[in-house]
This record gives structure tokens, sequence and C-alpha cells, in this order.
């Protein structure tokens, strides 16, 4: 993970067995300037995920605490990350999921919640991260969506993968504005998006 606010590059290392921790180093020089005081376990390493405000002196870590048949539900520690100290720690209800974006303002927080049966994004206040309200989104997507593509978090737009018997459809969805763009028959499974319009 990269802070560009601060130059700061996060590194999952694992100094012991089973056991992970974050070191941090200075991008331009690559010096190593300390590590965030959490000891992450090897089953859970996927669940981590550093958000960065686009401004301020705070960035968010989610992680989920112990083991994964602990059965803890995820917690999300805001830092400061000027001393790289932690400042609060939360536990989101309903819970955050690891697919999370920022809104261009940084003050709400974008869950992506995908199952059997729902589409939706939780969307939760940066300040206390308490929950403000759900998007449903199979107003836009039919049965057959596929998957999220490449997101562009910074602009709040995710690539949405839509198969048929027949064709397979690919359109941005746009999380700030709730629309979605022309749908287009593309070949192929990944794409980034343009840094333009």
């Amino acid at each position: 993970f990269f802070d560009a606010r601060k130059d700061n590059l996060f590194s999952l290392y694992s100094p012991a067995r089973y056991i992970y921790e974050i070191a941090v180093y200075d991008a331009k020089t690559l010096k190593r300037k300390g590590k965030l005081d959490l000891n992450i376990s090897s089953e859970t390493t996927d669940e981590v995920q550093l958000l960065f405000p686009p401004s301020g002196n705070l960035f968010y870590l989610r992680w989920v605490p112990g083991k994964e048949e602990d059965g803890r539900p995820p917690e999300i520690i805001t830092y400061d990350a000027t001393t790289l100290k932690p400042i609060n720690r939360y536990t989101t209800a309903p819970a955050t999921t690891k697919k999370l974006m920022l809104s261009a303002t940084g003050d709400s927080l974008y869950s992506i919640v995908r199952g059997e049966n729902i589409i939706k994004i939780d969307i939760f206040q940066t300040s206390d991260f308490l929950y403000k309200s759900s998007v449903d989104l199979k107003k836009f997507f039919g049965p057959n969506v596929t998957g999220f593509g490449t997101p562009d978090y910074k602009n709040g737009k995710l690539i949405i993968s839509e198969t048929s018997s027949t064709e397979s459809l690919k359109y941005i969805y746009d999380i700030f504005k709730d629309t979605i763009s022309k749908k287009v028959a593309i070949k192929g499974n990944a794409y980034l998006l343009s840094e333009t319009n």
C-alpha cells in the first residue's frame, strides 16, 4: 500500500512463522521508518486493507484480529499518518467487507457486499464509522453479473462484468452518482480505467 501524501510505503512481511506485520518505508529512499503496532495472523492476511483519504493526516486500516476460527468481526483502526500511532479502533455494524473505497472527500467509506442474493454497498461515515445507509445495486444488475472488475477507487467507479449465454457485457458503475454507463460487449477479462474522461 502507498500513501502519496506522506510518501509512505506499507509492506506486509513475516518476522515469524504464522505472524505478519506491516513495515513502513520512505518511498523515495526505501529506508524503513518503523512498523504498525499489530500482529496479523497468516490466516487473515487477505483481509488487510489500508485506505488513505485525499487530504488530512489520518489513514485507516481494516483487518480481522486473531485467527479465522476465532470468528471475530473486522476492525478498522484510525492512524496518525505522521507518527504512525493508532488513534481509535472501531467495529462496524454491519461488518465491512474487504472490498472498500473512500468517497472523493474522504468522509464516507463504501463497503461492497456481494452474496447469493445480495449486491449492495454499505456506507459509513469515517468520523466514527457509524452506518449511514445502503445502496441496492440489483436495480442495475441482472442475475448474470459475474464480477466486479478493476476499481477506480479515487473516482468511485467499478467495472462490472455481466454474461449471458450469448454475450459478455462490461459497463461502469459510478458509486457517487449511483448510475451505470452504457453496456458494451468486450472480449477478455482484465481492464483498467483511463486516467482521463
